[in-house]
This record gives C-alpha cells, sequence and structure tokens, in this order.
C-alpha cells in the first residue's frame, strides 16, 4: 500500500509542477494517496484495512496513542500555515473534497453560471478561506500528516 501511495505522491508532484497542468488533478491525485497512507496505518495499528473513504472514520479508528502522535509530528512539520486545531472538521472536508472534487462540475448544478461566478468571487473578497470554499484539498496539512 505504502508503495502505491509514494506512486500517487511522485505523479502529484510532478502534475503539480506542470506549467501545463490546470484543474484539481494533483489535488485529486493526493487525496488518494492520503487516503492510502491513512488506509495502511490503520492495518499497521489495527490490522484492519477500512473499506470506505471516510477519513474521519478511518481517523477516529486509530488508537489515541497514534492520532495523538500523529498530530504532533504534522504539527512540527507546518507549524505556521496548517490548521490541526480541529481534525474531525479537517478529515470532513478531506472526504469532501475526495467525494466531490472528482466531479467538480457537479458543485454547481444548482447554480446558473452567473451564480457560479458570483459565489466565485464573493468568495475570493470574503478572503478565500478554506473553510469556506465549496471543496478545500488541504495541501499543507495533508503534507504534514504524510
Amino acid at each position: 500500500m505504502v508503495v502505491l501511495a509514494e506512486d500517487y505522491l511522485a505523479d502529484e508532484a510532478l502534475l503539480s509542477r506542470s506549467a501545463g497542468s490546470s484543474g484539481s488533478g494533483a489535488a485529486m491525485l493526493g487525496l488518494i494517496e492520503f487516503e492510502i497512507f491513512l488506509k495502511a496505518i490503520a492495518v499497521l495499528e489495527t490490522g484492519n484495512r477500512p473499506h470506505n473513504h471516510d477519513f474521519s472514520r478511518i481517523w477516529n479508528g486509530l488508537p489515541t496513542s497514534v492520532r495523538e502522535k500523529l498530530l504532533t509530528d504534522a504539527k512540527s512539520r507546518h507549524t505556521v500555515h496548517a490548521d490541526f486545531r480541529e481534525p474531525d472538521r479537517l478529515f470532513a472536508a478531506l472526504k469532501k473534497a475526495f467525494e466531490t472534487g472528482r466531479y467538480f462540475y457537479e458543485v454547481n448544478d444548482n447554480r446558473t453560471d452567473a451564480e457560479a461566478k458570483t459565489a466565485g468571487e464573493d468568495w475570493v473578497s470574503g478572503g478565500g478561506a478554506s473553510q469556506t470554499a465549496d471543496i478545500a484539498y488541504y495541501p499543507l496539512e495533508r503534507a504534514a500528516l504524510i
């Protein structure tokens, strides 16, 4: 599992550095890689491989000592911009990104083109916070946890 996750990690790095890359392909590869790493930790720590995409459930299924160690290590890697204050919120957002980001066009299914444009402009003018985005990929948090 770890080798496969590392392959996705390398592909994400290549795509994210590509001048011709657009869209969320690199972030989606990163989410796949993150999920595999999280499941690999679950296998190592519990002996069971989760068969779902519920990052919060997988995370909360890990022993408390393992979660604490992972968070401590992650905080030491990204001390300024990554936010680990609410792990359940973070993992819920990552699950949403994993499930919804694959078909990002569906986010605007209930909006007209004008409404989608306005929603984006409003989000940017409001500061563009990850917490208020339709989909947030949290690359710093994912990298720190890995």
